[in-house]
């Protein structure tokens, strides 16, 4: 199978890279494109155990909140999770982690 990926490199352009006779599944072909664009874009894909992209980022008076009301163990709103940049993820998750070694010492 012939694969041809068109990647937007301004707003009337593109750049086409093409790949003949190759077996790729439709996840290959799928993660090869994100790669390539991201390369055509001068950044790195980093994504989140849940396939996710980081978002911008939230404000700090937002992630503030988010970090208070998920401390206390309510629910995260999936969107505002979505939302977070890879820092505050990272924060999100060490708070998770805390939250396991808890229940674990209370047991």
């Amino acid at each position: 199978m012939n694969i041809k990926y068109h990647i937007a490199t301004g707003q009337y352009e593109f750049a086409e890279v093409e790949f003949p006779d190759v077996k790729m599944s439709q996840e290959q072909i799928v993660n090869t494109y994100k790669k390539l664009k991201n390369a055509f874009e001068g950044k790195v894909q980093v994504e989140n155990s849940l396939g996710m992209s980081p978002g911008p980022g939230l404000d700090t008076k937002t992630f503030n909140k988010v970090l208070d009301s998920f401390s206390k163990g309510e629910a995260m709103d999936s969107e505002e999770y979505a939302q977070m940049n890879v820092a505050q993820w990272a924060v999100i998750q060490e708070i998770k982690k805390s939250q396991k070694r808890l229940k674990v010492k209370n047991k």
